[in-house]
């Protein structure tokens, strides 16, 4: 055998077994978790079955925000607004059009391509500080347009998203729970997730690296950059409004204030801790964040001596917050490159 072949079979080894045990993981989890196996532990259970199922809707977002900021640097609050979109589009087509779910989702995908290639045209010229202001009014547009359509169309209550259905040899399946949704956002996550790699993979997802370095620098070396900005808009905002409709449908209800500005900030948080540049990056740090703050609470509420002091009992909530902002600077401190980078670390060793 020669030097290169063990080469090429030594990563695809590195590559194949992490991928392997991660879908074992993932296939295994539900079923652990139902079995009971598990209720020795004082853990919350049925929490963490809706932290993952939260981390899996929140991670397609986060994936494609990293796109955005991540790769081609583009600093963008567009994010709530994009979520906004989904949701209104996802309302709609359910309540006026009687579509199902597994309609509306691909829709809405193109309806947030549509409206993301018409707010990257403005955009396409602005950098930096520039395009972040550009971006922030787009989200105060979107959320006046939000805050009348919702009392508009569906009353003060908000938008109610029925439980979808799905319809299989004269069975139908109702995904009213944690248990029944996994796999769907399961599903919805890995096909978004490989459709934005094959995305990263191609010349223009390439080209984003040069972008996010120079613009005139992109364009000596042959890169289209209104082109790719206008691309990487425009796939980033489809998945994220697909996010914000999957996300709708799972939680049952969106109202006037479920998109704040500071929703861009928490997915700030999810690709910073998880990592710039990665897909990978979006995935660990919406987990991350939706998972980490539930393991704090547990373990203050069971660890000897801690659960018995009374500033813990009145003031948890507070304390949750303050040390996962902790946990947060010492990642950034010790693994500027995020989560992802002490994985790529791990595996190179």
């Amino acid at each position: 055998m020669s030097e290169a072949t063990r080469v090429w079979m030594a990563g695809v080894r590195k590559r194949t077994v992490p991928a392997l045990i991660l879908a074992l993981v993932a296939i295994g989890f539900p079923f652990v978790v139902s079995s009971g196996i598990l209720q020795w532990t004082t853990f919350p259970m049925s929490g963490l079955f809706t932290a993952v199922n939260l981390a899996l809707t929140a991670c397609v977002g986060a994936a494609a925000f990293n796109l955005l900021v991540g790769y081609a640097g583009q600093l963008s609050m567009a994010h709530a607004a994009m979520l906004m979109v989904g949701t209104m589009a996802a309302g709609w087509m359910s309540s006026r059009w009687g579509l199902n779910f597994f309609a509306i989702v691909p829709l809405v995908g193109v309806t947030g391509a549509i409206i993301g290639a018409i707010v990257a045209l403005p955009a396409l010229r602005l950098r930096g500080m520039y395009l972040l202001l550009a971006t922030l009014a787009f989200h105060y547009i979107m959320a006046t347009i939000y805050r009348w359509f919702l009392p508009t169309f569906f009353g003060f209550v908000g938008i109610v998203f029925p439980p979808p259905e799905i319809k299989w040899g004269g069975i139908a399946i109702v995904l009213d729970s944690d248990q029944s949704w996994y796999w769907v956002l399961l599903v919805f996550a890995v096909l978004s997730l490989w459709i934005m790699a094959r995305y990263v993979g191609t010349f223009e997802g390439r080209a984003l690296a040069a972008i996010d370095a120079r613009d005139k620098g992109a364009a000596l070396l042959g890169v289209n950059v209104a082109r790719s900005k206008l691309i990487v808009f425009t796939v980033s905002s489809a998945f994220v409004a697909m996010s914000g409709a999957v996300s709708g449908y799972f939680l049952g209800a969106r109202v006037e204030d479920s998109f704040p500005v500071s929703v861009v900030l928490d997915y700030a948080v999810m690709i910073v801790v998880g990592g710039f540049s990665s897909l990978t990056g979006g995935v660990i740090g919406a987990f991350f964040f939706y998972v980490t703050p539930l393991v704090i609470e547990w373990l203050m509420r069971t660890l000897p001596g801690l659960s018995s002091i009374a500033l813990l009992k009145h003031h948890i909530n507070e304390i949750d917050l303050g040390l996962f902002g902790f946990l947060i600077v010492i990642i950034l401190v010790r693994r500027p490159d995020g989560l992802a980078g002490l994985l790529r670390a791990g595996r190179v060793s």
